[in-house]
């Protein structure tokens, strides 16, 4: 069973994404900034390797030592995908066996010189994309592989698909729980819509409505700023119901730090939405 909910209103922005090296034999890409993390890129020889939009899927996977995750995530993931999708690791930084495994299994790998953060890995992965549906999936085999086509046939219908974890709640630890009920209801409040589940790690969204969000966040805030912002871009949202497993290796979530980052993205945001509505009532919010 599928829920689907229309959220906010729709506007246009631009997304930065950061510079990329090339390291398969393509001229690089070098920003004058120094604040932005170095990549190293390896892209198996396709003929349309850095076209985007010319595959119908990407799946997503950031990544930080999680040779372990990857190891029982990639063959079922790799077997389902054939035709159907592309996989695209973004290394971020792993002093493990991420990038190796990966790319001894045929992924597309993209891999940043020293951890950046999810969010960082997350945009990485969408400028390594080819597929106009892009779907979002950690690595850490918490989340069910056939669900994955399901999400890409959703995006048919919908502009956002969330794998909202209906079953095996318990293999999150109570603490984290504890907390993402509080986040979620703070999201609830701050966007004005009536997420399930807005800080799970796996969802899909058409490419060209992430473009549209201009997406800040570094880390682990990533879930709740695309929750708030495809709130205010209007976007037609459905949700999906998936099992969530027990994980494969150790967290990387620090749920106190990560919380209050998070926390305080939700209120940054809510106070740019209220500004927004109370200086121009009738115009869009600007992610």
């Amino acid at each position: 069973m599928t829920s689907d909910y229309q959220v906010g209103l729709s506007t246009t922005a631009v997304m930065t994404l950061p510079p990329t090296i090339v390291t398969d034999g393509h001229p690089h890409d070098r920003a004058a900034t120094d604040d932005l993390v170095p990549l190293a890129v390896n892209l198996p020889n396709t003929p349309d390797a850095a076209s985007a939009g010319a595959l119908a899927a990407t799946v997503v996977l950031p990544a930080y030592n999680e040779e372990t995750g990857l190891r029982a995530l990639l063959p079922s993931l790799l077997a389902l995908s054939r035709d159907r999708f592309e996989v695209v690791v973004v290394d971020d930084g792993s002093t493990d066996a991420t990038a190796s495994l990966a790319e001894s299994m045929g992924c597309r790998v993209v891999r940043h010189a020293a951890n950046a953060g999810k969010g960082v890995a997350v945009r990485t992965g969408l400028s390594a994309a080819r597929g106009e549906k892009v779907i979002i999936m950690d690595a850490d085999d918490t989340y069910p592989v056939d669900a994955v086509l399901d999400i890409i046939n959703r995006l048919d219908e919908c502009e956002m698909v969330v794998g909202v974890r209906t079953l095996g709640r318990t293999n999150i630890p109570l603490f984290n729980r504890f907390g993402n009920a509080v986040l979620t209801t703070a999201i609830r409040i701050a966007s004005g819509s009536r997420w399930t589940d807005p800080l799970t790690g796996f969802y899909g969204l058409r490419r060209r409505a992430l473009e549209r969000m201009n997406l800040e966040s570094n880390g682990f805030s990533l879930e709740a700023e695309i929750a708030m912002k495809s709130t205010r871009l209007g976007l037609r949202v459905m949700d999906h119901p998936i099992v969530y497993r027990a994980r494969a290796g150790a967290s990387k979530l620090h749920p106190v730090r990560d919380g209050m980052r998070i926390a305080a993205m939700i209120f940054a945001l809510g106070i740019r939405r209220l500004a927004s509505s109370l200086a121009h009532p009738t115009e869009p919010f600007f992610p």
